[in-house]
């Protein structure tokens, strides 16, 4: 049996080498693949680099894959992380050599007849020399497969390193996937509702560049406000259409204040029609924007980012 001997290799180099990489979740990297083939290399085996595959697997070593849910409303992707046992190097290599062989067919039987071709090999020692190598790479990991082909111009080797996938990490990864899910519906909860208002409330009278004066936005400050251009409006016209506006923007106040099983106010926000103020503004990046709109009326939402957090994802671990 061989072993490798590793050498550390242009220490000085400031670059970061991408295949020293362990990446999350594995237990080696491309350079602990690469350095293992060594002495299959040293034989005459060349890599093909196009065949080189790293993947999570499940227990079959089937690659996982994620994947959107079948709510057509609310398509969330699933990364199935959960059913990750294994994490895969795959690697082909091909070692050419014509002559020595003998080519048969094999009845497999069946109806129509099916045929499987075979090449046999005369070379004993060349084959004994191969598989030693193939177990030296073997050796080098907690798990690993491996396929010898006898091809007509030469030697098919197909490897397969692999390393249990932990559960720790399985748990961070969901962790992961659920705090973004979490935070994108917060957002999108945010969101959707004011373009609901600009939906309802755009009309021939509340033109685009009342509606769309813009907010300011600092959601994980727990600040979002719906401005308004209200030098857009003469006092008549908002007068006689202030009625339709006012019911849009009370069901706005609604859906955020109140507490029901599906009003966002569940989750702790809390949303208010007034005249913006200096206190109200104070954390908002753009101060220039802002200062621009203290004295008029906006849709001002204030919340406890962290709290209403903690409540969604509360509510998605419990579904």
């Amino acid at each position: 049996m061989k072993y490798i001997k590793k050498y550390k290799i242009f220490e000085d180099s400031e670059e970061e080498d991408e295949n020293a990489i362990v990446p999350e979740g594995f237990k080696y990297s491309w350079n602990d693949i690469h350095e293992s083939l060594l002495y299959l290399t040293d034989i005459g085996f060349k890599i093909d680099e196009k065949s080189e595959k790293r993947y999570l697997a499940d227990e079959k070593g089937e690659p996982i894959k994620g994947g959107y849910g079948s709510d057509y409303y609310n398509r969330e992707y699933k990364s199935n992380i959960e059913l990750a046992k294994n994490a895969i190097y795959e690697i082909r290599l091909f070692k050419k050599k014509d002559g020595g062989k003998l080519y048969k067919n094999v009845s497999l039987g069946g109806y129509p007849s099916r045929e499987k071709s075979y090449y046999l090999d005369s070379d004993i020692d060349g084959l004994l020399g191969i598989y030693e190598e193939i177990a030296s790479f073997c050796s080098r990991f907690d798990k690993a497969y491996h396929n010898l082909t006898i091809e007509n111009n030469g030697y098919s080797v197909w490897l397969v390193a692999s390393s249990d996938v932990t559960g720790d990490f399985i748990q961070s990864k969901l962790e992961k996937e659920l705090n973004s899910k979490v935070d994108a519906r917060l957002s999108r909860g945010i969101h959707n509702t004011f373009d609901r208002l600009y939906n309802k409330v755009y009309t021939k009278k509340f033109r685009e560049d009342f509606i769309r004066a813009g907010t300011l936005d600092e959601i994980e400050k727990g600040i979002y406000i719906k401005l308004f251009n209200w030098g857009s409006v003469t006092k008549g016209v908002y007068n006689t259409n202030s009625a339709q506006f006012d019911s849009h923007v009370n069901g706005i106040l609604k859906e955020f204040n109140s507490t029901g099983e599906y009003d966002l106010g569940r989750y702790g926000y809390k949303a208010e029609f007034r005249e913006l103020k200096e206190a109200d503004i104070v954390g908002v990046r753009d101060q220039e924007k802002a200062n621009k709109y203290i004295g008029t009326k906006a849709i001002i939402l204030k919340f406890d980012y962290n709290k209403v957090f903690d409540n969604i994802k509360k509510e998605l671990n419990s579904l």
